[in-house]
C-alpha cells in the first residue's frame, strides 16, 4: 500500500523525530526508511510522486486492524533500513506522527510487540516447547497461564509477575491454544527514583530502568544501566504493600507514567524472548543477554554508570 500525503511537511518531521530517538541513524537513512515504509522505492520517489493521487485518510480514521496491519509493515521496512531492533524502530515510530496523529494506546504497543515477536517465531510452536503457553495447576490455587521456560524436574515458566518454578505434572499444555501475553514483570512500574539532578527514573520490579523524566523530556533507558546520585525513592504501592501486581498498584503507575506522557514499552520489555534461551534462569540473565546483543550505545550523562551487569 502506498500512502499520499497532500505536501512532504509530514514526512520531513517524521524522518526528524525517527532520527532524534534513534540516534545511530541518520537523516538521511531515515528518509530513506521512511519512504519505503510508505511504499516508496526512496525519498526521491517520494519527492516526485507525493501529489499523483488525493491523499490517504491518516489513522485516526482506520480501523484497528488497517492500523496494526500498516504499522507492522512499516516497522519491517525501517528496520531492514536501518538495521535497528523492531522494539526500538516501534518505539520511535510511536512518536514520529508518520500515518497521522492517532494516539497510541498501550494496548497497540503491547499488540504489535507481540505480533512483531509471533512473526519471528518467538513463541513456541511445538508442545512443551520453549515460549509456549500453559496452564498451571497447583493444588489449592486457580490455574495460572504462563510462558513455558524449560520443562523437566523442576520445570521452569513465566507468570504475569516473573519466573517461577513447579512440578513437570503441573505444568498443563492446553488443547486449544492460549494466546500469548506481555508479562507485567518487563513493563509495569514500581517506583521512582529522584536524582540530585532533579530527574526522575522511572523502575522495575527488579528495579531495573526503565524511563527518565528531565526538564528536556521523556528517555527510554536500557535496563542494564547503574543509575548514580540518587536522593529518595517512592513506590506504586496499594494497602496491601506486597502485592506490587494488583490494579490499585497498576493503576498508580500508569496514571504516572499518562501524567508525564511516556508512551510505549521500555527496553526492559524487549527481554522477553531471551527468558525463553537455554541457561537463562532469571530476569537478570535475559537482561545481561539483551545487553550483550545490543548495538545501540547508552545514552549519555554524569546520573548513571555503564554497565552494572558485568
Amino acid at each position: 500500500m502506498r500512502i499520499f500525503y497532500p505536501n512532504l511537511e509530514r514526512p520531513k518531521k517524521a524522518a526528524q523525530r525517527l532520527s532524534a530517538r534513534l540516534p545511530h541513524v541518520k537523516l538521511h537513512l531515515a528518509q530513506k526508511a521512511v519512504a519505503k515504509a510508505l511504499g516508496y522505492v526512496d525519498w526521491h520517489n517520494l519527492e516526485t510522486s507525493h501529489a499523483e493521487r488525493p491523499p490517504t485518510p491518516l489513522d485516526q480514521c482506520w480501523s484497528t486492524a488497517e492500523f496494526q496491519t500498516i504499522v507492522l509493515k512499516a516497522v519491517a521496512d525501517i528496520a531492514s533500513v536501518t538495521g535497528a531492533t523492531d522494539g526500538d524502530v516501534l518505539y520511535a515510530l510511536c512518536g514520529a506522527r508518520l500515518t497521522g496523529d492517532r494516539d497510541w494506546e498501550l494496548e497497540d504497543h503491547v499488540t504489535l510487540r507481540l505480533d512483531l515477536w509471533r512473526r519471528a517465531n518467538v513463541f513456541g510452536s511445538a508442545r512443551r516447547s520453549p515460549g509456549s503457553v500453559i496452564r498451571m495447576k497447583e493444588r489449592g490455587r486457580s490455574p495460572r497461564i504462563c510462558y513455558l521456560c524449560k520443562f523437566g524436574q523442576p520445570t521452569r515458566v513465566l507468570y504475569d509477575t516473573g519466573i517461577g518454578h513447579c512440578a513437570d505434572f503441573e505444568a498443563v499444555v492446553p488443547r486449544q491454544k492460549l494466546c500469548e501475553f506481555l508479562p507485567a514483570r518487563l513493563w509495569q512500574p514500581y517506583g521512582v527514583w529522584k536524582l540530585r539532578d532533579g530527574s526522575e527514573v522511572v523502575f522495575s520490579r527488579d528495579y531495573f530502568p526503565m524511563w527518565r523524566v528531565s526538564d528536556l523530556g521523556v528517555e527510554r533507558l536500557p535496563p542494564w544501566l547503574w543509575i548514580e546520585g540518587i536522593e529518595s525513592h517512592r513506590h506504586f504501592l496499594g494497602p496491601k504493600d506486597w502485592m506490587w501486581w494488583d490494579e490499585f498498584t497498576r493503576s498508580r503507575g500508569l496514571a504516572f507514567l499518562a501524567e508525564h506522557e511516556i508512551r510505549g514499552l521500555p527496553i526492559l520489555s524487549d527481554a522477553l524472548p531471551f527468558v525463553f534461551d537455554l541457561g537463562v534462569e532469571t530476569i537478570k540473565d535475559a537482561v545481561q543477554a539483551l545487553m550483550n546483543g545490543t548495538t545501540a550505545s547508552d545514552p549519555e550523562g554524569p546520573w548513571h554508570r555503564s554497565h552494572w551487569l558485568v
